[in-house]
């Protein structure tokens, strides 16, 4: 392997090492953890480092996949007869807020422990409202008001400035429009309806072969455009 490439990516699968998630008594997978260990130490022998010095802890933090539709892990949210007491309508805000402290946790351990070490190293996540502002956004606030967990001032001193850049998953655009009548409390996007094309001919989006990937240039120019606006133009 070291013949044709000198760095990696690799995703680190938690269910390896850590089989239950960390529900009751559940302890570490020691044959799992060391089969990472041996993994990376081979590649290190080989020459073979990671591919960048920049550190995303959470690639895809889309809480709505397991705690709303249930497409995602745990799962059980698809089958109501296995989600008594689970609230799809609140729940996932709770997991996307937990999600946010626990970055916050593990950008002070990098920052306090492993920065130095690793040559200074930039971390970040792709969530980013709470991070700059260390609030919701106010569309948010105004859509659901009481099921977002309240911020402690323990939670806003992990949070808040826990990245180095601006990191963001981008795979395609949709067009909106205000939602008439009152939202399902299960519904994610709120008071708007979301659309595969716009009003204009001119903005149809050219179509491939994916029923939820279209490409949209002028949509993804005017995403940059937002973004460093509203968080005063960072690293993205």
């Amino acid at each position: 392997m070291n013949s044709m490439t000198s760095k990696l990516h690799f995703d680190f699968l938690w269910s390896r090492t850590i089989p239950l998630g960390g529900k009751g008594n559940d302890t570490i997978n020691e044959n799992g953890l060391q089969h990472y260990v041996k993994f990376v130490n081979d590649l290190l022998a080989a020459g073979i480092t990671l591919s960048n010095d920049n550190i995303v802890t959470l690639g895809s933090p889309h809480s709505i996949l397991g705690y709303n539709t249930g497409l995602f892990a745990p799962g059980c949210y698809r089958d109501r007869s296995k989600s008594v007491g689970l609230d799809s309508s609140r729940d996932p805000w709770i997991v996307g807020h937990n999600l946010l402290v626990a970055h916050g946790v593990a950008v002070k351990i990098y920052r306090e422990e492993f920065k130095t070490i690793g040559g200074g190293g930039e971390i970040g996540i792709t969530l980013n409202d709470p991070i700059y502002f260390c609030e919701h956004p106010d569309s948010i606030l105004r859509q659901l008001g009481n099921p977002l967990p309240a911020w402690t001032e323990e939670d806003r001193a992990l949070v808040q400035s826990s990245n180095d850049s601006y990191c963001m998953n981008h795979y395609c655009v949709h067009f909106i429009k205000n939602k008439a009548g009152e939202s399902d409390p299960d519904d994610f996007h709120g008071d708007i309806e979301t659309l595969m094309e716009g009003r204009n001919e001119s903005e149809v989006r050219s179509e491939i072969q994916s029923e939820w990937l279209c490409p949209c240039p002028l949509g993804f120019r005017k995403l940059l455009k937002w973004l460093s606006d509203r968080y005063g133009r960072p690293k993205i």
